[in-house]
């Protein structure tokens, strides 16, 4: 167990500072949009937000990446799963 939870914390430290940051903002994006809208708006509102935010960037105010908007959209999805998983039972 103590092995697991080592490499656990080894792998959550490998993760870019700026990743993380995109992943908590998925997650706070799609944590606010799902207060008055369904989970499916919240997941496609981070995704979108996620999205917008490289196309700033490659229009000179960043470097876009493609990880970016995945982890971004990802924070979305996470905070999603447990509502996606009662619709599909």
């Amino acid at each position: 167990m103590r092995s697991q939870i080592k490499y656990l914390h080894r792998r959550i430290t490998a993760i870019q500072k700026d990743k993380l940051l995109h992943f908590i903002a998925g997650l706070l994006i799609a944590g606010v949009v799902s207060i008055v809208l369904p989970w499916w708006a919240a997941l496609l509102s981070a995704a979108i937000a996620g999205a917008v935010k490289e196309v700033i960037d490659y229009y000179g105010h960043g470097k876009p990446e493609l990880l970016d908007f995945l982890y971004t959209a990802a924070g979305g999805f996470v905070f999603c799963l447990p509502e996606i998983a009662q619709t599909l039972i």
